[in-house]
């Protein structure tokens, strides 16, 4: 598994309840592919990591579609524009 700290380059809700990252991670969209699925971690409440399903890649940034459907998912939905990041984890080595 790839770990990498990716910034956040948008996080829009796309239709209610569901929303739309994108991040800018190198490492992690060298690799991925839409379908595929990477680990996220959701702050320091959330002990473990969420699935979440990788949308699109474009070069260097990668789109994660995601449902808000609890604490971590509400946690991610708040999260903007740098200096806020968060870490991912590539699970499809």
């Amino acid at each position: 598994m790839k770990n990498e700290i990716c910034t956040v380059i948008s996080n829009s809700e796309i239709t209610p309840g569901n929303r739309l990252m994108w991040l800018r991670s190198p490492v992690i969209a060298r690799q991925a592919q839409a379908g595929q699925f990477v680990m996220v971690a959701c702050g320091e409440a959330a002990t473990l990591r969420r699935p979440i399903s990788v949308h699109t890649v474009d070069g260097e940034k990668l789109a994660l579609l995601y449902m808000v459907v609890g604490k971590g998912t509400d946690w991610l939905s708040h999260l903007k524009k740098p200096p806020r990041f968060h870490r991912t984890r590539y699970a499809h080595d």
